[in-house]
């Protein structure tokens, strides 16, 4: 169990750990927004958080949620006009984009050390730079990328 200081969004924090711990991660991760429950609240949530961590079996990615949502390449209807495309072509290029986007909210996720090392750190490292850098950013992403990862996380790591 690790806290990570409040700052920015969760997916920052996310990154830091997978960078600073790329050569130790733990067999299975959990990656948790502070205070999920109020992340969950009118989406129809019924699962136990303990419950779920505790039944987890080592996928390349499971979801906290039961619930899936879909989006179109820019994001609509949840978020219309996301640069998604750009942050696929970036992290996700070794696969064809589709045209709906299957995704879980608030980026409550489960995966493996396994597959978080399939991905090279420096990865990890240029992506947290665009969050961190907005200057740097992959096409206007950088603010817009904890939304944009929200959708592609799953295609990411599978």
């Amino acid at each position: 169990h690790v806290m990570d200081e409040n700052v920015g969004r969760e997916c920052g924090g996310y990154f830091r750990h997978i960078i600073e711990h790329y050569d130790d991660l733990d067999d299975i991760m959990v990656f948790s927004q502070a205070e999920y429950e109020d992340h969950i609240r009118g989406l129809g949530q019924q699962r136990n958080f303990a419950e779920w961590v505790n039944g987890l079996t080592g996928k390349p990615y499971e979801s906290y949620f039961l619930n899936t949502y879909q989006c179109d390449r820019n994001g609509a209807p949840h978020h219309p006009n996301l640069p998604i495309a750009d942050l696929w072509n970036t992290i996700c290029s070794d696969k064809t984009m589709p045209n709906v986007l299957e995704f879980h909210p608030c980026a409550i996720f489960a995966t493996t050390r396994e597959t978080l090392q399939k991905k090279p750190k420096e990865l990890y490292e240029y992506v947290y730079d665009q969050m961190c850098e907005p200057s740097n950013n992959i096409s206007n992403t950088g603010g817009r990328i904890p939304w944009c990862l929200e959708r592609i996380w799953r295609y990411f790591l599978v």
